[in-house]
C-alpha cells in the first residue's frame, strides 16, 4: 500500500515538473490535426478533428459547428435556415412558387436585389411589375373588354365590347372606335369608310349629326309636308284618320 502511494506521489510530481518546464497542462490537447470537411456546405453543419494531449499523447475527437450561412437573405438560428416565403430548401436555395394574383402558372422566378419573386407572364389585363411587386393592372380603355400591356402606359385593346358589331379596336389597339351600326349610328343616307362613324359621309343635301349617342344624316333643309295620312288607334281600338284637305297641307281634319 505504501508503495502504491509512493508511485502516485511520484507520478503527480512528474506531472508538475512537466507542466513547470514545458508549459504542458494536464487535460489539454494542443497538438491537433486540421479540421475535417464540414458535413454541410451551408445551412449549419458539423466538423471534427483529432487532438493529442501534450503529456501522454492521448488522442481525443473535438467537434464544432460550421457553415452556418444561408442563401438569398435567409437567417440562421435555432440550428437551421429560416427562409422568406418565396424560398425553400436547407439553405434557402430553391425558389418556392408562391401564389401571385393574376400570374399564369409556371411563370414565376426568384432573384433580384434584394432577393424576391416576380411574375414573368401575367393574365391579360395585367403586367409583371418586377421583383416583389406582383402583377399590376393595365390602364383602362373605354369600351375595351380584353386588353394587354407590358407597362402601365402601353395598353393594347385586343377585344372591344360588342366587338366588330358596335365597336372595334383601332390600328394600334389604343382605343375602341365606334362602328356604323343599327344602334342610332346608321350614317344613312350615306356611307362609312372603314366601317367607322368617324368616316361617315352623308348623301348630298344631308348633314351629319355626330354625338356620343348618335351618328346620323339629317336633311340640310327641313322638308315641306305636301300630303299626309295618319291613323290614330284609341283605347277601344277605334280608329281616327287624318287626311289633307284641298285647301290645306296640314293634318288637322279628323272624322
Amino acid at each position: 500500500m505504501q508503495l502504491l502511494v509512493l508511485h502516485i506521489l511520484v507520478w503527480f510530481a512528474h506531472i508538475e515538473y512537466v507542466e513547470m518546464w514545458t508549459g504542458c497542462k494536464a487535460h489539454s490537447y494542443p497538438h491537433c490535426h486540421g479540421w475535417g470537411r464540414c458535413s454541410k456546405s451551408c445551412g449549419g453543419g458539423r466538423r471534427g478533428r483529432i487532438c493529442e494531449s501534450c503529456f501522454i499523447r492521448h488522442k481525443k475527437w473535438f467537434h464544432e459547428d460550421c457553415n452556418q450561412h444561408c442563401y438569398n437573405g435567409g437567417s440562421f438560428y435555432s440550428g437551421s435556415c429560416h427562409c422568406s416565403s418565396w424560398r425553400s430548401g436547407d439553405c434557402c436555395e430553391n425558389c418556392y412558387h408562391k401564389y401571385i394574383a393574376h400570374c399564369k402558372s409556371g411563370y414565376k422566378e426568384c432573384g433580384g436585389y434584394p432577393d424576391n419573386i416576380r411574375c414573368t407572364k401575367c393574365e391579360d389585363g395585367y403586367y409583371g411589375a418586377g421583383y416583389g411587386n406582383g402583377c399590376k393592372e393595365c390602364s383602362r380603355i373605354s369600351q375595351c373588354k380584353r386588353r394587354r400591356c407590358t407597362t402601365y402606359y402601353n395598353t393594347e385593346c385586343i377585344e372591344c365590347y360588342d366587338n366588330r358589331i358596335f365597336y372595334k379596336p383601332n390600328y394600334d389597339g389604343s382605343r375602341c372606335e365606334r362602328m356604323c351600326a343599327s344602334n342610332n349610328h346608321y350614317c344613312w343616307p350615306g356611307y362609312c369608310s372603314n366601317e367607322l362613324t368617324k368616316g361617315c359621309s352623308c348623301a348630298p343635301n344631308f348633314k351629319i349629326i355626330r354625338q356620343s349617342g348618335e351618328t346620323s344624316c339629317q336633311p340640310s333643309k327641313l322638308p315641306s309636308i305636301l300630303t299626309c295620312g295618319t291613323v290614330v288607334i284609341g283605347p277601344n281600338m277605334e280608329k281616327k284618320q287624318a287626311r289633307s284637305s284641298i285647301n290645306s297641307t296640314e293634318c288637322q281634319y279628323f272624322y
